[in-house]
């Protein structure tokens, strides 16, 4: 939640959290658990794996509540499952080696509506093989934030699934992999050319539908100077985008 929200509204204020479970208890009790988080406590991966966070918990019981306080209670429960349904997964691969891609024949058949037809695919983006020079300073940003490339992850799971995602659009770096509200967002990405001494910039709407994965995957082309002299070709930013029913985009392996 603190990983999403930040990424919402980076300058939010928010300096707690409180957060909890009602459970029934005996007879007509009501068993209620509640912690006060620090919400600007940094949570790394040591703090997840270890399951240390800055908070204060309370945990007591509540006797013979009326029946309304029942009632709502439950109702906050209810409410807050069904926000999941609001939902999306949103997935930034890149090629950040200054080749430029391009859409197969199988680009075509990835839709909203549909799960992701990986059986059907072999590739969705191939590599161009021009002589081509490393594209420096890259930036990309989503909303607020500014992004940067996601280190090596200790998820097998998530290990597997990039490097699966790598192979079908030739990309080499994850910047953002988070299930998000459904909406649109707008992205902003850009890179310096040493050779024209200019910053190409592109922007781009995105996309987020409830239960889906929407995929935006970035070329940055940077040619060299033969191919600019031979062949006429300019730096560019490409930006494909790719969608798929379901928030798990290998569940059928």
């Amino acid at each position: 939640m603190q990983r999403r929200i930040n990424v919402m509204e980076p300058e939010n204020g928010i300096h707690a959290l409180v957060k909890g479970k009602i459970k029934k208890g005996v007879g007509r009790s009501l068993r209620v658990s509640a912690s006060l988080v620090d919400f600007q406590f940094k949570i790394g991966t040591l703090e997840l794996e270890k399951n240390i966070f800055d908070s204060l918990t309370i945990d007591t019981e509540i006797p013979l509540p009326t029946e309304q306080a029942v009632q709502e209670a439950h109702e906050i429960i209810v409410r807050n499952e069904r926000r999941i349904q609001e939902e999306g997964r949103l997935l930034i691969l890149a090629n950040t080696r200054g080749n430029p891609l391009f859409e197969t024949e199988y680009a075509s058949q990835f839709r909203k509506d549909l799960p992701f037809p990986w059986k059907k695919v072999s590739s969705v983006l191939r590599m161009g093989q021009m002589e081509v020079t490393l594209p420096e300073k890259i930036t990309i940003g989503l909303e607020k934030l500014l992004l940067s490339p996601q280190g090596p992850t200790k998820d097998t799971e998530r290990r597997f699934e990039y490097s699966f995602l790598h192979g079908k659009y030739a990309t080499n770096e994850v910047y953002f992999d988070e299930v998000i509200p459904a909406q649109n967002y707008r992205l902003v990405t850009s890179f310096f050319d040493l050779k024209s001494h200019e910053t190409f910039s592109e922007l781009s709407e995105i996309s987020v539908y409830p239960g889906n994965t929407t995929m935006m995957v970035l070329s940055f082309y940077v040619p060299s100077e033969k191919e600019r002299v031979r062949n006429k070709q300019v730096p560019r930013i490409d930006i494909f985008k790719f969608f798929g029913k379901g928030t798990e985009i290998l569940s059928d392996r």
